[in-house]
């Protein structure tokens, strides 16, 4: 072991891309693994490198590998990366299907960066491999043209993405593996230049799910052979959602079988919903939403008592809501998720249970039904940037934030967020937040 700092050892320092130097690390002092690297200061300039460090450490993403330490030496720059046991740079040997399902994670993270402006060029050097998913180190070149790198980067992960399936094609030397036509004319789109920016992006995921569901490729200046905007994550009211992008193909029959299911389970919705057991009362199972009539009548009749009102069914803006009518705290307000077959996310359970006696100051604790693969996106007013930070990553779901001109009261801590708190959201979903400062 090479001892760089008095926290940092790494075992060697080898090449990696762009001036980079790369190495398998250990963090003395907390007891990690983790990988460093390293570049000269002759290359990169301290208001460079502070300037990067600030946008690549607010971006937490489930393809984009966690930056967590940057450090400055006598004559280089370094920065700390987290890694699991085995790890490397670059993809391992894959089949042609698992080529296509990593390189469009590494379009994904390629793509949050290129949103954050973090600049950088794309390379093999620049993926780091953990076992399970490919992540994106990031890492900028020098201060030259840096505007501009971010720009080829569709163009050289379709390069990457040719050369690996070609490397894959001639490690199988039978006669059984045979590129199709639409395989080939694939890899001839693949070698060619994409378009800068988000409309590349585009432009390689259309050729992918070609590849991968062996169609001819059409690719022209016309928009129709382009898939609408293929973000990972949709911007609505400053929030990302997860969503799913695939090609457009034309088959009506199956359209018509889709349409046709489609109204036989909206059918067979509207009769379960109708047709359901009604529950009132003390009931601590899942009863949908019919504890809200009775719910109302409670409340009228005994607007002077002080009793834990029916949540069974509500959602948790409503359950925190009647709660707050009833003179509980927030702060007093606990929650447990537990996974359901339901997609609803209400309230399946409460203690103290319905129409028992609330005290004062009485903590109250609340079972959610989250479906499975779900979470509770937590809370984060208040906090700073390393706490909420660290709750997000603790519900595996990923962050971004900026800062914003705010009184020095708030200085430091998180003043907005969205989605906003308590939305149930897939796990891996990312979170932005606001933090204040004051300039």
């Amino acid at each position: 072991m090479l001892s760089l700092t008095d926290r940092y050892d790494v075992e060697s320092i080898d090449p990696l891309c762009d001036g980079w130097q790369f190495g398998l690390g250990y963090d003395t002092r907390l007891q990690r693994q983790v990988l460093i690297a390293m570049i000269s200061n002759q290359v990169a300039d301290q208001n460079w490198f502070n300037e990067w460090l600030q946008h690549r450490s607010a971006v937490s993403h489930p393809y984009v590998a966690e930056l967590l330490d940057g450090e400055r030496l006598k004559d280089s720059f370094l920065c700390i990366f987290s890694r699991t046991a085995h790890v490397q740079i670059g993809l391992p040997s894959f089949s042609d299907q698992q080529i296509y399902e990593a390189v469009e994670k590494i379009i994904q993270g390629t793509r949050v960066l290129f949103r954050e402006k973090i600049h950088f060029r794309f390379s093999a050097g620049q993926v780091l491999w953990d076992g399970e998913n490919p992540r994106l180190l990031g890492l900028p070149m020098s201060t030259a043209n840096k505007e501009n790198l971010s720009e080829g980067n569709p163009t050289a992960i379709s390069n990457y993405t040719a050369s690996l399936l070609e490397w894959n094609a001639s490690v199988h030397t039978e006669g059984k593996r045979s590129s199709s036509v639409p395989v080939k004319s694939g890899l001839s789109r693949l070698k060619e230049a994409m378009s800068p920016g988000d409309e590349g992006f585009n432009e390689l995921i259309v050729v992918l799910h070609a590849m991968e569901n062996r169609q001819d490729i059409i690719v022209s200046d016309s928009e129709a052979t382009l898939v609408e905007d293929n973000d990972e994550y949709e911007e609505t009211e400053e929030d990302f959602e997860l969503i799913e992008e695939r090609a457009v193909t034309a088959f009506p029959l199956r359209s018509w079988l889709i349409l046709a299911l489609v109204i036989i389970v909206v059918v067979a919705g509207l009769v379960w919903w109708f047709g359901r057991p009604r529950t009132t009362g003390s009931a601590q199972h899942y009863s949908g939403n019919s504890s809200l009539p009775t719910q109302k009548i409670a409340n009228t009749e005994k607007t002077n008592q002080r009793v834990m009102p029916n949540l069974i069914g509500d959602s948790l803006s409503e359950a925190i809501n009647k709660l707050e009518q009833k003179g509980v705290q927030r702060g007093n307000i606990s929650l447990m998720m537990k996974n359901t077959n339901d997609s609803t996310s209400q309230i399946i359970a409460t203690t103290p249970l319905t129409n028992q006696k609330l005290a004062n100051g009485q903590k109250v604790d609340l079972t959610i039904g989250v479906p499975s693969g779900s979470v509770l996106v937590p809370d984060l007013s208040g906090l700073n940037v390393s706490t909420a930070a660290q709750q997000l990553l603790a519900l595996q779901l990923h962050y971004s934030y900026v800062y914003k001109n705010s009184s020095l009261a708030n200085k430091g801590k998180v003043i907005a967020q969205a989605p906003e708190p308590y939305t149930v959201v897939p796990k891996n979903s990312q979170v932005k937040f606001v933090v204040a400062t004051s300039y």
